[in-house]
């Protein structure tokens, strides 16, 4: 399992040529939902995008953590 900030951290490539011949999943709430990725050998991208824009804004806003609320979970598979 990879989390999405692999990607923003730069290690991404690196950590896919090392997983390479194993079940590649890709997951966390900064995972694009992009069937593109599976070119790169990733087998299943868990991501989440947010519904309740709102919601989640005045959760923010009332200095609560957790805004899972107000989002909707997908996983895409290859």
């Amino acid at each position: 399992m990879i989390t999405g900030s692999a990607s923003v951290n730069k290690t991404m490539p690196r950590v896919l040529e090392l997983s390479r011949n194993a079940l590649t999943i890709l997951t966390g709430p900064t995972v694009p939902l992009c069937p593109a990725l599976f070119g790169l050998g990733i087998a299943r991208l868990n991501g989440q995008a947010i519904v309740e824009p709102e919601g989640m804004l005045q959760r923010i806003v009332e200095k609560r953590t957790s805004v899972n609320a107000f989002a909707r979970h997908w996983t895409l598979d290859r």
